[in-house]
């Protein structure tokens, strides 16, 4: 049964031993479901340049020479490398060279005697077969010495093409875990864009909070003053405690998601929480959003994607390993030779009489194995198969990923234009109530209101940009931007 299956799987495999796996071809949309519309066709590589920030720039600079788990997967790279050369070199004959002495006794002639029972198959060898023994007449008991120095080489013949698939499938090991470490770059450098844009989204935030904190605590204090005159019953008094309260209460906790946010960068970088410290010197509203998004984004340019690549190179080894495990059912070839001395002297070791030598070709076929090769083929077979799968199914979470990312962006943009008209109209109120209040039209609860209304929108504003920026990182991430690889399917 098992030779019969051998055969069928020859018979099926054909020449496609000596031909690398295909890794089907995966037809594209021509472009991406969600269009937006840009101002700057041209923007870096490095898409976090794009932002025009020095401290930014050094801050990732900092990330991708000191991050451990980036390290890590550089390391890994080399480490795969050397599984490309360990089975580069199985295609050249393998050579030993050794060199041994040992101190010999041989038992007695009386020993042999002991089997001289015709019934006994070792009382074949006569005394004058023992007396012919290279080492003299009859068996010398005394010590003695052998010197040995030989070389050997050994070749096996890579007739099926296994030992090339071998090599192949370790070159797209390594092309994978090249692949891989680009995730970890691009993850860490998201990270880092992400974390350095929500402290400087923080610090304007706890700023404006703390103005708030004041207007508010004025106003309290006006109201108490309005309760004690029983100008006003107490309702309003308690609501603008609970407001002032409130107001602090938001403070306390933008300033604890500030110290997890710095910790967080500081890990980014490897550096201890305890050395480490970061003032963003810019500001959200002296971006340019519309100048971040590249304008007419091409469908191929998610063959930038590490993750894409990964997968397609997973996918190639795991068809060479099935090719190796179908040459595993085939007859392995093997040519070997070896030249030597040996002699009972150190000194006359050399000579040409003591030379030996031999030279042959093996030829092992395996006949019955409980199918261990049969399910060693299922096997690869199976996981080439799933591995093409999943090649698949990243391409199309990437398309979903980045349309998604996308719509996020263009809705936040649309929602970010019209907190930004609300800022402005609160600004234009609070201008409007000052004059009053200078007029003496308004009381000065009216105005620091107004301020508070206008304060309120500006922190609205500065949360909407930085889910914008967010916004931009996860669309640069999702199209595997920034990582110098060409923007086409593997």
């Amino acid at each position: 049964m098992k030779i019969l299956f051998s055969i069928i799987i020859l018979l099926l495999s054909g020449c496609s031993l000596y031909e690398a796996p295909e890794v089907p071809e995966i037809e594209l949309p021509p472009a991406f479901k969600v269009s937006i519309k840009s101002v700057n066709p041209s923007l870096e590589d490095e898409w976090w340049k794009n932002f025009h920030d020095k401290q930014l720039n050094a801050l990732v600079a900092l990330a991708l020479k000191n991050n451990y788990s980036y390290q890590i997967a550089i390391k890994n790279i080399e480490i795969a490398q050397t599984y490309v050369s360990q089975n580069t070199s199985y295609l050249f004959p393998q050579v030993n060279a050794e060199f041994g002495g040992s101190r010999n006794k041989l038992v007695p002639s009386e020993f042999f005697g002991a089997f001289s029972n015709p019934n006994n198959p070792m009382s074949t060898a006569s005394n004058s077969d023992l007396s012919a023994s290279p080492l003299g007449s009859g068996i010398n008991t005394a010590p003695f010495n052998v010197a040995i120095l030989s070389a050997s080489a050994s070749y096996e013949l890579d007739i099926w093409n296994q030992i090339r698939h071998a090599v192949n499938q370790a070159e797209a090991d390594t092309a994978s875990s090249a692949a891989n470490a680009q995730v970890v770059k691009l993850t860490l450098v998201s990270n880092v864009v992400n974390a350095y844009y929500q402290i400087m989204a923080l610090n304007a935030n706890i700023l404006n909070l703390e103005q708030q904190y004041n207007a508010a605590k004025e106003i309290t204090a006006l109201i108490k003053v309005q309760l004690e005159s029983g100008l006003i019953d107490a309702t309003n008094f308690y609501t603008a405690q609970m407001q002032e309260e409130g107001i602090l209460s938001q403070i306390k906790t933008l300033k604890k998601q500030k110290q997890i946010t710095e910790h967080t960068l500081a890990y980014l970088v490897s550096e201890y929480p305890e050395n480490f410290s970061i003032e963003p010197r810019a500001a959200l509203d002296q971006l340019r959003f519309t100048q971040l998004i590249p304008p007419g984004i091409p469908s191929s340019m998610l063959g930038m994607r590490p993750d894409i690549q990964s997968a397609f190179y997973q996918a190639l080894a795991y068809g060479y390993a099935e090719k190796q495990s179908i040459a595993n059912f085939l007859p392995s070839f093997t040519v070997t030779a070896g030249y030597g001395y040996a002699n009972n002297t150190l000194a006359q070791l050399l000579q040409s009489s003591n030379a030996f030598w031999n030279y042959g070709i093996g030829v092992s076929q395996f006949v019955f194995d409980y199918a261990i090769r049969q399910s060693e083929y299922e096997r690869a077979k199976h996981q080439y198969e799933a591995a093409v799968l999943s090649y698949k199914d990243t391409v199309v979470s990437a398309f979903s990923e980045v349309n998604s990312a996308l719509v996020s962006y263009k809705e936040d943009n649309e929602a970010l234009i019209a907190i930004e008209a609300q800022y402005k109209q609160s600004e234009e109120l609070l201008n409007l109530a000052h004059a009053q209040y200078q007029a003496g039209l308004v009381n000065y609860i009216t105005y620091l209101n107004n301020d508070l209304i206008m304060l309120q929108n500006k922190y609205n504003v500065t949360s909407q940009q930085l889910l914008l920026v967010q916004d931009i990182i996860q669309v640069y991430k999702n199209l595997g931007w920034g990582l110098g690889v060409p923007s086409s399917m593997p």
